[in-house]
């Protein structure tokens, strides 16, 4: 699994597009529209779920040529999935 990394401020995500997100449960994080209309979601508190467990993940439907820059730029590394 990918993820930011726990020492990234994730305000330094809106400098790829993202934006800071609250839902009505109080979950919040930062969210990226793709051209296609799609969203990827990386969750910084999970309100809704306590107990889930991927928080930061980088989700699968990201777009190949952000999460190089992301990579690129030293905020993502490999853990390993606790959940599979």
């Amino acid at each position: 699994m990918l993820k930011i990394k726990d020492n990234v401020d994730l305000k330094e995500l809106e400098k790829y597009g993202f934006v800071y997100f609250i839902n009505g449960c109080r979950t919040y994080g930062y969210s990226y529209e793709a051209l296609n209309g799609g969203y990827s979601i990386i969750i910084e508190k999970n309100n809704e779920f306590p107990n889930y467990p991927n928080k930061r993940k980088i989700p699968l439907n990201i777009p190949q040529d952000l999460l190089y820059d992301l990579i690129k730029d030293g905020l993502v590394e490999k853990v390993e999935d606790k959940d599979e």
